[in-house]
């Protein structure tokens, strides 16, 4: 049985809620001490004097603290109103300690890489199949960003997110603030006009400036009548619209493919725009790979056919786009919308055909993927390799071994790991604070 610093008999009734904001580590748990059942805030330190380096005792936030557990009780710890806290010491088996420092100071980006191809399966795709809903869960709350600053026009919340994932990493931020600049009541008022559409989208990108053509190129481009044809264009639709173009050097060239220059990337949006075939209503009955493959077309008009930039004619591929193309699209714009929009609608209908269609895209091919699948993870499908991305991202880069199932596996026991050395266990998280009452 578990005791007090003061041998009261101790038992938690109920763990409560795990806090990773500011304020004690677990909120709202039923702790019973001798009799009494407290309901009230945990707070976990290594030694008891540590909640004096915190000031905790003159913050009120810590008032509602039932239990204080600490590695060493080397002091009695009061709240700000003077009130005696009851501690709860635990030792912690140096071998764990051992562990865990081995984790944190393994310079491998995935500490537990030595051990996790014997972790058992059921393990292994339990935690797979909790981090993918992580994921989508993080990929929901940045789409009620971008909802909230479109004021809850879902199909303006698509086209800020489609454009960010036409960035494709590099000019992704660049995409996302390009999108929001533009007013969508602007694109639905004039989108049944492509060269309007394009002379929006690239006056509002900045590119029709000429300050950002070659001087070589300049006399070509300002004799192009396309060119020309969209400035006298976006002219009148700047002044219609109040509209100010974002700084044409934001945009990346560097290390980017002349067929994905920003130019031809945003002359495919305008062409799906124009194409009034990316609505929400559209993307939610999609059921299969192949419904959004037919929605999702890179496509451009004539003249982007044959030019990567204004005034340079070039000869470029209008092939269906790659696989690999259309797989990041989906992943990043297709199925995370489809789950926000189940979420914010309270209906597991499109939560769960969002995480179908997750099952139904092959596993991505990637730096991230091919390092796990060294440590022999090999995912199925894209589900799988969500989950391994997030897992890389949230826990590996963060060192948090603590939160992660397969270090959880490892600290246990049941499995050991190479090179071990030694370190301080961390505290845990932080947040506000509830209500403490006696029961």
């Amino acid at each position: 049985m578990l005791r007090t610093t003061q041998s009261q008999p101790l038992e938690v009734i109920d763990l409560g809620i795990h806090n990773t904001n500011a304020g004690p580590d677990f909120l709202n748990a039923k702790i019973k001490i001798g009799s009494t059942i407290w309901v009230g805030h945990v707070e976990i330190h290594v030694a008891s004097s540590d909640w004096y380096k915190h000031q905790h005792h003159h913050n009120p936030a810590y008032d509602m603290v039932v239990l204080h557990v600490v590695q060493c009780a080397d002091k009695e710890v009061f709240n700000s109103r003077g009130e005696s806290i009851p501690q709860l010491e635990i030792s912690v088996p140096s071998y764990i300690l051992d562990k865990y420092e081995s984790f944190q100071k393994n310079n491998s980006l995935f500490s537990c890489k030595d051990v996790v191809k014997n972790l058992p399966r059921l393990i292994v795709h339990a935690w797979l199949d909790a981090l993918c809903c992580e994921r989508l869960e993080q990929r929901a709350e940045q789409v009620y960003e971008r909802l909230r600053k479109q004021e809850y026009n879902w199909e303006g919340c698509l086209f800020v997110t489609l454009a960010r994932n036409f960035g494709f990493g590099l000019n992704g931020d660049v995409f996302e603030s390009w999108a929001y600049s533009i007013p969508f009541h602007a694109i639905e008022k004039h989108r049944d006009n492509l060269l309007q559409v394009e002379a929006l989208f690239l006056g509002q990108a900045g590119l029709l400036d000429e300050r950002c053509i070659a001087e070589k190129n300049k006399a070509a481009v300002l004799s192009d009548a396309y060119y020309n044809g969209l400035k006298r264009e976006y002219a009148f639709l700047a002044r219609k619209f109040n509209l100010n173009p974002i700084p044409y050097y934001y945009w990346k060239f560097l290390r980017i493919r002349p067929a994905s220059f920003p130019h031809r990337r945003i002359a495919q949006l305008a062409y799906l725009y124009h194409s009034k075939e990316i609505k929400l209503s559209n993307l939610l009955e999609m059921d299969s790979i192949n419904d959004i493959n037919k929605l999702i077309t890179l496509q451009t008009s004539n003249y982007w056919k044959a030019h990567t930039q204004f005034g340079i004619s070039t000869r470029v591929s209008q092939s269906k786009p790659t696989s690999s193309t259309m797989l990041l699209i989906a992943l990043n714009t297709v199925v995370p919308i489809i789950y926000a929009f189940g979420k914010y609608r309270l209906t597991d209908l499109y939560k769960d055909k969002a995480y179908r269609l997750l099952q139904g895209y092959p596993a991505e091919n990637n730096s991230i993927i091919r390092s796990w699948e060294q440590c022999g993870i090999k995912p199925s499908h894209a589900a799988d390799s969500q989950a391994l991305i997030h897992l890389k991202k949230e826990y590996c880069e963060k060192k948090k071994c603590l939160q992660c199932r397969f270090g959880y596996e490892v600290l246990r026991g049941r499995f050991t790991i190479v090179n071990e050395s030694t370190s301080q266990p961390s505290n845990y998280g932080k947040s506000d604070i509830r209500n403490r009452k006696k029961i």
